[in-house]
């Protein structure tokens, strides 16, 4: 019975750490193009960058991977989708972007 729950425990700690940090560099890498910096220290990001990502017009923020203000600024993005212009909002790993499109936040998802 020690030796099931050890495995189990193992196999929820590496499922946990499984997910990869993402940087900016990263998505850029992957086609996002750098407009102008953010003011990420606001919002208790690391960085942040307006531009644009398959065609479309999106803002960028990377997080550290174990903070709160991940989801806190997620789920604000989310309750603003409806009164602003941003049709989208995804969460990736420690990446939060708002996008004008769909098409952006598959991109972002492609990271995983």
């Amino acid at each position: 019975m020690k030796n099931i729950i050890l495995i189990l425990s193992m196999i929820i700690g590496l499922a946990a750490c499984s997910e990869r940090t993402l940087t900016i560099n990263d998505a850029a890498n992957a086609g996002f193009k750098k407009g102008s910096q953010k003011a990420f220290k606001m919002i208790g990001a690391q960085d942040g960058w307006a531009g644009s990502w398959e065609g479309e017009a999106v803002e960028l923020y990377q997080f550290d991977p174990i903070s709160d203000a991940i989801s806190g600024f997620h789920e604000m993005t989310i309750q603003l989708l409806g009164s602003t212009s941003w049709v989208e909002s995804c969460k990736v790993s420690n990446m939060v972007m708002t996008s004008k499109g769909k098409k952006a936040c598959k991109a972002l998802n492609g990271l995983r």
